[in-house]
């Protein structure tokens, strides 16, 4: 994964003079519609370039005979819709923290299992952590999610759900799906600002607009080894060749020393909230986890959870393969089998596309590698 580095861009509205979405664009404003038929000419064709097209002709032309009677937001959201067509592309299609004129509410959403809470807070919105998501838009927020689906790019379902909460928030996208961006929280509404994409990236520390957002504190060290009583616990959140100067060799190395020390009767290889990365990287980490493996069996454990994807995912295949490694926690995100390392495409407006370049097939097509469960 490559960092981006954009310009900004316009698409013509802003959050402050944006048309209520009920009221179309003048249809005959001609150069409007040149401007997007523009966007998305381009934008098929960048996705022809794909190792396997998806189909969107349709799709594409029905977005062409309404071209005119949308607004900006709305044609944004045919965009991401048009780009996020089918599972195992969750590196294909338009994410919202890679536009940088986009403004998202400056909050982290989380969906648990008796509802959607706020998890993080920028200030001077702190008290709001901890508080229930009931309503957006006057909607269920159950419902609103429903309505952003179609337009999250995903390898599996877990992966949509660990994006959701970066559309949830972006004000734009719900004023193009025909919502007045107005938050409830524990059936009260709240005002809360919006903020620049860029701004909420740093913020949230999301790196890269592909990244799902992280459960935990955006400021846990990526790599980190620790020993708990009989185990040895390695957090693994990004797979890169070095970390705050630290290698991956130097990684391996500490575990080999923590497992002599230990003698561990677990050794966990903590993956949750790990995008991905550089596969290739993570070649000395998982081979000395074969050896640890070989000679405990029963020992070895993959910690994973929904925003576990892309390089992380190939590295749980490359060590269930040859290990009997048990996998705990939730679905993975990602998908062993997938189309990935996503190159960018800049449309005419400056919307920014991802497009997929290379087809993984290392196993299994539903987060759960190899047809192995994926959480326990």
């Amino acid at each position: 994964m490559a960092l981006l580095v954009a310009a900004p861009v316009a698409h013509g509205c802003t959050a402050a003079t944006a048309p209520h979405p009920d009221v179309p664009a003048a249809t005959t404003d001609t150069a409007v519609v040149a401007d997007r038929l523009a966007d998305l000419d381009a934008l098929l064709d960048a996705l022809a370039t794909h190792p396997d097209p998806p189909d969107v002709a349709a799709a594409a032309a029905d977005v062409r005979q309404r071209v005119g009677d949308l607004t900006d937001e709305a044609f944004l959201t045919e965009l991401m819709r048009l780009g996020a067509t089918r599972p195992q592309d969750g590196h294909t299609g338009i994410f919202p923290l890679a536009q940088p004129d986009l403004e998202l509410w400056p909050l982290r959403l989380y969906a648990f299992e008796e509802g959607w809470r706020v998890i993080a807070a920028a200030p001077p919105h702190q008290s709001l952590v901890g508080r229930e998501v009931t309503a957006i838009g006057g909607l269920p927020v159950d419902e609103v999610a429903a309505r952003l689906r179609p337009l999250v790019p995903h390898d599996t379902d877990a992966s949509a759900l660990g994006r959701l909460p970066q559309h949830l928030v972006t004000t734009a996208v719900l004023r193009g799906i025909g919502l007045d961006p107005a938050l409830e929280l524990d059936g009260q509404a709240v005002d809360v600002a919006p903020v620049p994409a860029g701004a909420y990236a740093d913020w949230a520390g999301i790196w890269y607009p592909l990244v799902c957002p992280p459960l935990v504190d955006p400021d846990t060290p990526a790599w980190a080894l620790e020993d708990r009583e009989d185990a040895v616990v390695i957090r693994y959140r990004v797979v890169q060749a070095r970390v705050d100067g630290v290698t991956i060799t130097q990684l391996a190395d500490e575990l080999d020393a923590a497992v002599d020390r230990v003698d561990p009767a677990a050794v966990v290889l903590d993956l949750r909230d790990n995008p991905g990365g550089d596969t290739g990287t993570a070649r000395v980490l998982v081979d000395r986890l074969i050896e640890v493996a070989d000679e405990r069996p029963g020992a070895l454990r993959l910690l994973v959870n929904r925003c576990t994807s892309s390089a992380a995912t190939n590295v749980v295949v490359q060590l269930l393969e040859p290990t009997d490694a048990t996998v705990v926690g939730e679905v993975m995100g990602g998908s062993p089998t997938m189309w990935g390392d996503a190159r960018e495409v800049t449309l005419p407006s400056g919307t920014v596309l991802h497009v997929a370049t290379r087809t993984w097939a290392l196993g299994g097509d539903d987060g759960a590698p190899g047809g192995a469960p994926a959480g326990l």
